[in-house]
């Protein structure tokens, strides 16, 4: 538990998800558990629309813990889009997802942009990174913030052998290898 960057009753509760065959809900669940009350944002005139978005959620009168599992299997349901994030007052959800779980990790695409490793969205390196004109071609990164873009900040290049060594456990070969 010691090595999982999170609060020590979260990374109980995904040691023990293992007996009871959830470990990839409960994990979504932590990851979103770890950012704060920051998943749902309300903006400004219309904190209305915010509150019946994420009400929508606990469909069937379930618990936030369910829901912010509904939450996350909605936007896996549209591909991980941006658009549904907008619709739905969702804003943190990339990067609880990224944070901690060993997937801060880009290949280089087309035209500068990067594609997740283990998720299929695409991101860019932050204006802000001494990175951000070299385009390396495998970089980890600390955080996804969304401005105009999904931008990773905090970037570093790496070997993308080095993310199988490292997390075998997460990362295989057919991961890294070029399409």
């Amino acid at each position: 538990m010691a090595g999982f960057p999170l609060d020590p009753m979260l990374s109980k509760m995904i040691v023990a998800s293992d007996k009871y065959k959830c470990s990839d809900e409960v994990i979504s669940i932590a990851a979103m558990l770890s950012v704060g009350n920051s998943i749902f944002y309300r903006p400004k005139g219309e904190q209305v629309h915010a509150d019946h978005a994420r009400m929508s959620f606990h469909t069937g009168n379930v618990g936030d813990h369910i829901a912010l599992m509904n939450v996350y299997n909605s936007w896996r349901e549209t591909n991980y889009s941006t658009q549904w994030c907008y619709e739905n007052y969702v804003q943190a959800i990339n990067k609880a997802i990224t944070s901690g779980f060993f997937s801060h990790s880009a290949r280089l695409q087309n035209y500068g942009s990067y594609r997740t490793v283990k998720h299929p969205w695409i991101v860019h390196i932050h204006p802000s990174s001494g990175l951000a004109d070299n385009f390396p071609r495998w970089v980890v990164y600390h955080e996804v913030v969304l401005t105009t873009k999904e931008y990773m900040r905090n970037v570093t290049e790496l070997k993308p052998e080095w993310l199988v060594e490292i997390a075998p456990h997460y990362y295989q070969m057919k991961d890294i290898k070029d399409a």
